[in-house]
């Protein structure tokens, strides 16, 4: 750091605050007899600290519903680099609220999950996820020849043998010896950084400020939070840093250099005050940003605070309420026998100084991480224990939820993922440091129409779910005269007809990134009243103007033409997928395993279709079979277990607003005994089948990724700046369990569809990178494109996707210009695609993860409620359907064993044919294979605030 506008002194290195010379640690490895546990050798070695740093997972805590802790380290080899966090990087981890620094050994992937081996000033050495690290020291603070001397991929050779030292020749030995030294020489530059920076805290504690000017974390956040009351703010730790040093001396500032020290010291001190600053959740390290608490939120913590310390009668009032409702909730549903309703009472309304209260039990249930101390949970068991209804249990998370759904404020079917959704991006759009646009006017519609071509000729076909509200695509298929090609028009719904890329509306969608889809309610990505009024296909009679990309398909499967086009459509038909399946004959059978709610029919009932229709179908299903038989012929995968389908019968009012807003607190108790109804359908699946033919719902996808693929080819011919999607090659990975083929042969496993069966696939050592995001064209491996020439995108989904909308802005601009109409819709750079693609994607991802674990909670809830038996009110048994979850279950092991931090007992995922879906398996670790048979029970489980359901070996 250097004063701005003064005399700088002579360049300072990094190492001018790390040791001049070396003092030498003692570290003593032991002989000592050991049980062996081939599993896990290093497990034995890891001290109480390691031991609580590994108790939780950072997935878990973000809600993900992987929750693993130690991995089997016989399944370990080395993985790729992470950018900006390589080898012989310096890092602090934060997790299970512990932290440590440390440096960055190796990057190896365990059991198929990426991981880092972390070098602590203990000299321990502890397996981290990225999701761990929350601030990085700049990439010159060791020197690369030393930290290569720290480590070799001998070790993991070692570790999976259970060995902790060579046992070989001596050479092995001194190696390894040599390899101590250099440890000892980074650990000690370790504990010097801890040193320097508990000396740069009490530097930033104790700064004696200058006229006007207040020092400390208190004055940091008051100098950052807007004057808004109701409004976060966002700031780095740099910002921090150099305003807390400048408060001596403003007239000379400091200027503090990103990742240093100053930087540093001020991110621990950020991070110990939760209350005044909230650290990013999500890539920490990568992002640097944390929010500043809004006065309003902050005085509620002070307030909060005071409330309890003198248990004064808003206290005693509240508690005497919930009480009252917690006491008539539990009587209610004693005497309804089950069945589902809303309870009529006369319970108080909630005051202001109740809801703040409930507010408070509820924040604990948003804020999960680990990484900083939490500033509800203390006050929320406070309340919890006030109220003295739950006595003899431990009170966490779980407890929160009860209480909520208890007193009336919380409806049991709701997973809260929607509020968490509504709250992610309001923390989002502050993150941005953006100013929301409040004013915008949506286009006409018809500022382009001039360049639509007219296909009204074309029968439309819009195959979806019968319930389905965002109908995004429909399908035509053309005969070509005197030829064997046909093609295939893709017409999309076209949203950006409306609204152009500055309005709220697409602000807002650039930040919740897709619809969100969940089992209680839906949250459209755009308002549903104009989506099902003008932009659903099939939602007016008259024509619809849709975007368009074509393809002609030869005899062959090959594409040998394309076009991308603005179109009216006019011939549209919407039909269930069911109905499709019907003609195709391809409609797959289900099972209920929890019983058919009363009034639902065991079937959906087809719509009637002419015989031109059915001619058309199953020539779609003709063309498209061909299509996908010539994109697999070379790479790729796909296997197919359904998913299971999860319906909520009753009629459930509307979803909740974002109840981690206070004033969204509801004003007065509402009681519901019972649960909602559900129709819970899963496809049957015996290990060993394949699937020989396209359904309904791939020939949809088929033609969505023909669509992707053409609009690529459009994009990246024309120059248009898109984000294009990819995925290379897998690696070949010997993990344990699995099989030794190689990836020719497991290629040759497939049909000619490229479908194989998905155990035989779980035995594969296939390592698969992520899906890449690239301004250029690239590979897509796992789709069956093997060369970068065309590339691919997603344009299919626009009334669901933001980054659809996005590229059809791009590609309209691109039409528009070619007839001098460029002023109308102007292109987008490259660098703003970029900024909202980014966006987009990352609030994607955190949708998909909301939706998967909301659909895990009900189905969680539902399995539990079974547990005594089938039969349940508002259900009939289905003859040779209906599970009874009392007697043993046959079971398929599916996936690799987790570890807890004792590193004897595991938890396997298994898939159970009866019930459709996977479960843990929980024991002592047994060596499975993928694929092997196994006997459970299902054992238990929880709902909130992570879904768990879990079985075991029956003896």
């Amino acid at each position: 750091m250097r004063r701005r506008g003064s005399i700088p002194p002579p360049a300072l290195k990094v190492k001018s605050w790390l040791p001049d010379e070396v003092v030498p640690v003692k570290i003593e490895v032991k002989d000592r007899e050991r049980v062996k546990v081939e599993y896990e050798s290093d497990s034995g070695r890891l001290s109480n600290e390691g031991m609580s740093f590994l108790e939780k997972d950072p997935e878990a805590e973000r809600g993900e519903l992987s929750a693993g802790l130690l991995l089997d380290w016989r399944d370990t080899e080395l993985g790729d680099p992470v950018p900006d966090l390589e080898v012989g990087r310096i890092v602090e981890t934060r997790r299970s609220g512990a932290l440590s620094l440390g440096m960055i050994l190796a990057h190896v992937v365990v059991a198929g999950k990426n991981r880092m081996l972390l070098l602590q000033t203990s000299g321990e050495i502890w397996p981290i996820s990225t999701h761990d690290v929350q601030f990085v020291m700049p990439k010159s603070l060791v020197p690369a020849e030393l930290a290569e001397q720290c480590w070799s991929p001998a070790l993991l050779e070692m570790w999976a043998k259970g060995m902790e030292v060579p046992t070989g020749a001596e050479e092995s030995a001194s190696d390894f010896a040599e390899m101590l030294a250099a440890r000892r020489k980074a650990v000690t530059m370790l504990r010097k950084i801890v040193r320097e920076t508990e000396k740069m805290h009490h530097r930033m504690l104790s700064a004696t400020p200058g006229k006007g000017q207040r020092a400390g974390m208190e004055a940091a956040w008051d100098r950052f939070a807007p004057a808004d009351e109701n409004l976060r703010g966002v700031t780095t730790a740099l910002q921090v840093a150099e305003y807390i040093l400048n408060v001596e001396d403003p007239e000379l500032p400091i200027e503090v250099k990103p990742n240093t020290l100053p930087a540093f010291a001020a991110h621990q001190l950020m991070m110990k005050r939760s209350d005044l600053f909230i650290s990013d959740e999500r890539d920490m390290w990568d992002t640097g940003i944390f929010l500043v608490r809004s006065r309003a939120e902050r005085r509620r913590i002070s307030e909060m605070s005071k409330l309890f310390e003198h248990s004064g009668p808003a206290v005693a009032d509240f508690v005497d309420k919930a009480q009252k409702a917690i006491q008539l909730s539990r009587s209610a549903q004693a005497s309804s026998g089950g069945d589902f309703k809303e309870v009529k009472q006369n319970l108080p309304a909630w005051t202001k100084a109740d809801r703040s209260i409930i507010s408070i039990l509820l924040s604990p249930l948003y804020e999960t991480r680990s990484t900083q101390p939490s500033v509800w949970t203390a006050s929320a068991t406070s309340i919890v224990k006030a109220i003295g209804a739950y006595p003899g249990e431990d009170i966490d998370r779980e407890t929160f939820v009860k209480v909520l759904q208890e007193i009336g404020v919380l409806r049991p079917w709701d997973t809260l993922k929607g509020s968490q959704a509504q709250e992610d991006i309001v923390r989002a759009l502050a993150i941005s440091g953006e100013t929301p646009p409040t004013e915008g006017e949506l286009l006409k519609g018809n500022e382009l129409d001039s360049l639509r071509h007219d296909f009204s000729h074309h029968k439309v076909y819009v195959v979806d779910e019968g319930s389905a509200g965002e109908l995004d695509d429909g399908i035509a298929v053309e005969r070509v005269p005197n030829s064997s090609d046909h093609w295939i028009h893709v017409h999309i719904a076209d949203p950006t007809r409306f609204i152009p890329p500055g309005h709220p509306l697409a602000f807002r969608a650039s930040h919740q990134g897709s619809t969100v889809y969940l089992p209680e309610g839906v949250m459209p990505l755009l308002p549903l009243d104009r989506v099902m009024s003008e932009m659903s296909l099939g939602a007016k009679s008259e024509k619809q103007a849709t975007m368009v990309f074509s393809a002609r398909i030869d005899d062959k499967g090959e594409i040998r033409d394309s076009d991308v086009r603005m179109g009216w459509a006019s011939k549209l038909k919407v039909v269930n997928y069911d109905t499709v399946d019907d003609v195709l004959g391809t409609r797959n059978t289900t099972f209920r395993p929890f019983g058919r709610p009363v009034g639902v029919e065991l079937a959906r009932k087809a719509s009637p279709m002419s015989e031109e229709d059915e001619k058309d179908l199953r020539l779609l299903h003709d063309v498209t079979t061909r299509y996908r038989t010539h994109r697999m012929a070379k790479t790729g995968f796909d296997w197919h277990i359904a998913d299971p389908s999860l319906n909520v019968v009753s009629s459930l009012p509307p979803p909740c607003p974002n109840l981690y807003d206070p004033k969204n607190v509801p004003a007065s108790p509402r009681i519901y005994t019972g649960s909602p109804l559900v129709d819970f359908t899963a496809s049957p699946y015996a290990p060993g089948s394949i699937q020989s033919s396209l359904d309904s719902r791939a020939v949809v996808a088929e033609c969505a990724i023909l669509a992707n693929r053409v609009a690529a080819h459009f994009c990246n011919t024309n120059k248009i700046p898109v984000i294009f999607r990819g995925q290379v090659r897998p690696k070949e990975i010997d993990f344990a369990g699995t099989s030794s083929s190689t990836i020719e042969e497991m290629l040759s496993k497939r049909n000619q569809l490229g479908f194989i069966d998905p155990f035989e696939f779980a035995k594969s050592p296939l390592g698969w990178d992520p899906i890449q995001l690239s301004t250029s064209p690239m590979e897509h491996w796992s789709l069956g494109f093997d060369k970068p020439d065309w590339g691919y995108i997603r344009a299919t989904s626009p009334l669901r996707r933001f980054e659809d909308m996005l590229v059809h802005w791009q590609i309209k601009s691109h039409l528009a210009k070619a007839k001098g109409l460029s002023s109308l819709l102007p292109q987008m750079s490259i660098s703003e695609v970029q900024t909202l693609s980014k966006r987009s994607a990352a609030a994607e991802r955190r949708i998909k993860t909301l939706s998967r674990v909301a659909s895990s909670m009900w189905r969680t809830q539902l399995t539990l409620s079974r547990l005594t038996g089938p039969n349940v009110p508002g259900y009939e048994m289905v003859e040779g359907e209906t599970v009874d979850l009392r007697l043993p279950l046959d079971a398929h092991v599916v996936g690799q064993p987790i570890f807890d931090t004792s590193g004897r007992h595991t938890k396997t995922p298994v898939w159970i044919p009866n019930l459709g879906f996977a479960v843990d398996l929980m024991g002592e670790h047994v060596d499975w294979s993928m694929g092997d048979q196994v006997k459970v029970i299902i054992s238990g489980g929880t709902v909130h605030p992570n879904p768990v359901l879990t079985c075991v070996l029956v003896k």
